[in-house]
C-alpha cells in the first residue's frame, strides 16, 4: 500500500508539472489602447492602439509578438534581434525582452527602401502587474511623424 500512494503521488506531481509548464508557455495577450506623447511639443499627441503577446520560454528571453496602430496606420511585427543561447539565458534573467522592429504591412514587396522608410521602433516597453503597459517608447522612421521619442508620459 505504501509503495501505491508514492506512484500516485509521483503522478499527480508529473501532472502539476506537465500543466505548469504549458501554462508557461502560453502566449499572454495584451489589448490596451493610450494616448501618447512627443518628445518635441510641435509633435503634439498621438492614440496608439497594442494587440501584443508575449511568448515565454524557460531557455529565452520574453519575445514580443503583434501589432501597433499608431494614429491612421498598423505596424506588424518584421524582424527580432538574434542572440546566442547563452546570451539569450542572460538577457533573460537580466529581465530583457526581445523587442522586434514592426514596419507597416503596405510597404511589404515594395523594396527595401521604402519598408525601411516607415518602420517603428519600441526602446523602452514596460509592464506592471497582469501586464499592463506602464511606460512605452515609440521611434518613428517615417517623415509623417515629428522626429522625437513618442512616450506615453510628458517630461516637464
Amino acid at each position: 500500500m505504501d509503495k501505491r500512494k508514492r506512484v500516485i503521488a509521483l503522478c499527480v506531481l508529473l501532472v502539476v508539472m506537465v500543466t505548469a509548464l504549458v501554462w508557461y508557455h502560453l502566449p499572454i495577450k495584451i489589448a490596451e489602447s493610450m494616448e501618447l506623447y512627443c518628445s518635441d511639443p510641435a509633435g503634439g499627441s498621438l492614440d496608439a492602439e497594442f494587440d501584443l503577446s508575449i511568448s515565454r520560454s524557460l531557455f529565452a528571453q520574453d519575445k514580443i509578438d503583434g501589432t501597433i496602430h499608431a494614429g491612421d496606420r498598423e505596424y506588424v511585427v518584421w524582424t527580432w534581434q538574434k542572440y546566442g543561447f547563452f546570451e539569450s539565458m542572460q538577457r533573460k534573467f537580466l529581465g530583457q525582452m526581445n523587442i522586434p522592429a514592426f514596419v507597416n504591412p503596405d510597404n511589404f514587396g515594395q523594396g527595401v527602401e521604402l519598408l525601411m522608410s516607415d518602420v517603428l521602433w519600441v526602446p523602452i516597453i514596460q509592464f506592471g502587474s497582469g501586464y499592463d503597459i506602464e511606460n512605452v517608447s515609440l521611434l518613428f522612421t517615417s517623415d509623417d511623424y515629428v522626429d522625437g521619442l513618442w512616450s506615453n508620459y510628458t517630461v516637464t
